[in-house]
């Protein structure tokens, strides 16, 4: 395997993570701006409560989806190298 390679899939994996952080945060910070909002205003209009709502559940939502694809890649990438390793420790290609 080529080092242009390894980087190559070393920063796939990481973007799909970063993008999954991404949606995490954007969720928490929705959540802070409702809960920031209902102590100041209070949360009279239902269509921005609803509407916060789905947008946080689908950031938690694809967040989650990005991070798990991420991390099961990363782990099959460390499988794989891990056989590499072990098959050149054997003399073997």
């Amino acid at each position: 395997m080529e080092v242009s390679e390894l980087l190559h899939n070393f920063a796939v994996v990481n973007i799909k993570q970063e993008f999954g952080k991404w949606f995490l945060d954007v969720a928490k910070y929705v959540l802070t701006a409702m809960i920031l909002t209902s102590m100041i205003e209070g949360l009279s209009q239902v269509w921005l409560i609803v509407g916060a709502s789905v947008l946080m559940t689908i950031c938690l939502f694809f967040g989650g989806i990005l991070m798990r694809k991420g991390k099961e890649e990363e782990d099959r990438r460390e499988r794989n190298r891990q056989r590499h390793r072990d098959k050149v420790s054997k003399g073997g290609k």
